[in-house]
């Protein structure tokens, strides 16, 4: 036994063993440091994950309001809505029993003074303005005539006359697909033959 601890004890007294002890500590000591930075490395992460849910909950609780605004606002423009609709459904009613009444009314001052007075601008009967159709020009005549004889190209939107197209043709063709000016057509699909009888027109 005394054998024994000699050895261990001339084995703890060389170099050598010191140098092993030494790196089995410094071992020892980086483990634990890297313990101690991941576990710094998660405390942030559930840090910066508790900040960004406490901001969410801020964002949340914003908005929660400013929804409950705008239903507050939506109610107010319906109920406002609601009471306008319905006074226009009284006015709807009542304003013929009122034109009838004023029209009476204005046949008995008319009767009374024995003169032809003129109708109120109340009691006519709107007109409507309609605006004259417009006329089109024939991209190739430049004439207006014959509007319904006028035929729209698909890709240039200018309107041209059967007869001024080349060739002329005798009624409005059916829709095509590649319904368009010669030129044009032949520039953005240069592989498609224009059939003839199509709405083509050669400048």
């Amino acid at each position: 036994m005394r054998y024994k601890r000699q050895n261990f004890l001339a084995i703890q007294s060389h170099p050598k063993a010191g140098i092993k002890q030494e790196q089995v500590e410094t071992a020892a000591m980086q483990r634990v440091l890297n313990k101690l930075d991941k576990s710094r490395s998660r405390y942030a992460e559930v840090k910066d994950r508790d900040v960004r849910l406490s901001n969410y909950k801020s964002q949340l609780k914003e908005l929660i309001k400013h929804s409950e605004k705008l239903n507050k606002e939506e109610q107010r423009l319906r109920n406002f809505y609601n009471k306008l609709s319905t006074d226009v459904d009284v006015f709807r009613a009542t304003n013929p029993l009122l034109k009838q009444d004023a029209e009476k009314y204005w046949k008995m001052l008319r009767d009374i003074s024995g003169q032809k007075l003129p109708l109120p601008s109340v009691l006519r009967s709107p007109k409507i303005k309609r605006s004259p159709p417009k006329n089109q020009n024939c991209g190739i005549c430049k004439n207006t005539h014959d509007q319904h004889l006028l035929l729209q190209c698909d890709t240039c939107k200018k309107h041209y006359h059967l007869r001024c197209l080349d060739p002329p043709l005798t009624r409005m063709p059916k829709k095509t697909a590649f319904a368009g000016c010669f030129s044009i057509s032949q520039t953005q699909w240069p592989d498609v033959s224009i059939l003839a009888g199509s709405s083509s027109v050669a400048n």
